[in-house]
């Protein structure tokens, strides 16, 4: 059980860019309302549950005021791995500037204090943009600048190129051409078949090898259907 001044409540609300984030309850204004009011009728309704860490000695969240900080949720993009980690969140004032998320993030990331980082704004998972100015406030930064707004970050290291998908852009790219294909034998009735995990930019040569090498055949022996 977790006392009342360690938890913070943050329902999700859409965006005009179809993105859902979280927004802050305000305290005097929605604390005495119902739940139904609150939620808007919304079954389910999705709220991101903010806890005081366990291990954070804190015996109450940090105070947060509406007017001057925004709540940030950072990513953490591995090149190497292509994989995105989960990165925690931070409470900022709106007026810090872009530098100030360096040490806060190379100490999630478990970096050493002064590494390069290159930050990135998600506006959607199909669209990042980087961060060039980085002695600018995060008001003048960010585009439209709310909580619940998300910033990518990866080591600013010169020899990415050596990786398939050298930054957190070419990432979501890839991730927004991926697909979920199912192949079955049309040979055996019934086939429940196999599901891959291809893109869509593959041409049908690569499409092919990538299935042959799944079912332990030459790719030139295959034939593809599409389902009618």
């Amino acid at each position: 059980k977790y006392p009342v001044e360690q938890i913070r409540v943050w329902p999700f609300s859409a965006r005009t860019n179809q993105t859902c984030r979280p927004t802050l309850i305000e305290p005097e204004a929605d604390l005495q309302k119902t739940m139904a009011v609150c939620a808007e009728n919304l079954n389910p309704w999705n709220v991101f549950v903010e806890l005081v860490p366990p291990d954070s000695g804190l015996t109450a969240l940090p105070p947060f005021d509406k007017d001057t900080d925004v709540l940030l949720f950072f990513k953490l993009y591995d090149p190497k791995n292509k994989k995105i980690h989960y990165a925690g969140h931070h409470y900022m004032p709106v007026t810090a500037k872009v530098q100030e998320l360096i040490p806060i993030l190379n100490e999630r990331a478990g970096f050493p204090p002064d590494t390069e980082l290159a930050l990135y704004e998600e506006i959607k998972p199909n669209m990042v943009e980087k961060i060039e100015n980085m002695t600018e406030p995060l008001e003048k930064v960010l585009e439209e600048l709310m909580d619940g707004d998300i910033i990518v970050f990866q080591k600013e290291e010169r020899d990415n190129e050596i990786y398939e998908l050298p930054t957190c852009r070419d990432y979501f790219k890839d991730l927004f051409y991926r697909v979920e294909v199912t192949f079955c034998d049309k040979t055996i009735p019934n086939d429940p078949g196999f599901t891959m995990e291809l893109s869509l930019r593959m041409t049908y040569d690569q499409l092919a090898k990538a299935v042959a090498q799944r079912v332990g055949t030459d790719p030139y022996l295959l034939q593809f259907f599409r389902c009618q």
